[in-house]
């Protein structure tokens, strides 16, 4: 029986992602921990069925989360405001085709390699998950780069996130196990549960659903 449930859990993991992401499964954690990255990707029929417009100040038009993670931002963003730090969205939801387009113009710019770092390629995105965001700043004048760290509104994000079911998804220190260079303005909703045992751990995503979340990976005993 024990032979079995490992069986059935390999299989869940080795089956491609996008195979699952259809009916929004998650094969390692619940819906808003769903690990997307290079190996993860999300079929391209992906959509949350729960998006809603976000009523928070925008750069270019209003962005678009599933409905847990929206409410969270209008609360970081009221804090932040009242705190004496005016944020800007500069991005939430992404279609898988708006993701492809995103990405062939990074490559267009600046080749492959460089473009994996910079972007991900479509499926692979955090935002089409509806739980990703993209904040930037005035002070930063609304670029989103590594400078936005460095301005206080991008401190209180960096030290305040958490406390509302969001993490820092790609630390600079983290860029070997993350894939992806440095974004101190994106932040992911995982919940506040999962958000405050990242923030004491202090480890990337991949790590902690790999070590908490149940992954199951083979050794060579097992093959």
């Amino acid at each position: 029986m024990k032979k079995l449930a490992l069986l059935i859990a390999l299989v869940l993991f080795v089956l491609p992602f996008s195979a699952l992401a259809e009916e929004a499964y998650n094969p390692i954690g619940d819906e808003y921990t769903v690990l997307v990255n290079h190996d993860y990707m999300l079929d391209k029929k992906y959509v949350p069925d729960d998006l809603v417009k976000v009523d928070v100040k925008f750069k270019d038009a209003k962005i678009e989360l599933r409905k847990e993670a929206a409410d969270a931002l209008l609360q970081l963003f009221a804090d932040a405001k009242e705190a004496g730090y005016n944020l800007i969205a500069a991005s939430g939801y992404r279609s898988y085709s708006r993701q492809a387009t995103i990405y062939y113009n990074k490559v267009k710019s600046m080749g492959k390699e460089r473009a994996a770092k910079l972007s991900a390629p479509a499926g692979a995105s955090e935002h089409q998950l509806g739980l990703a965001v993209d904040i930037t700043c005035k002070a930063n004048k609304q670029y989103l780069n590594a400078n936005f760290a460095k301005t206080d509104e991008g401190k209180w994000v960096t030290e305040h996130c958490y406390d509302y079911g969001f993490i820092l998804r790609y630390k600079q220190e983290w860029e070997d196990v993350t894939g992806y260079a440095y974004e101190p303005w994106h932040i992911r909703y995982v919940g506040m549960e999962h958000a405050a045992n990242i923030k004491e751990l202090d480890i990337p995503y991949e790590e902690y659903v790999e070590l908490y979340l149940g992954t199951v990976t083979a050794t060579e005993d097992d093959e």
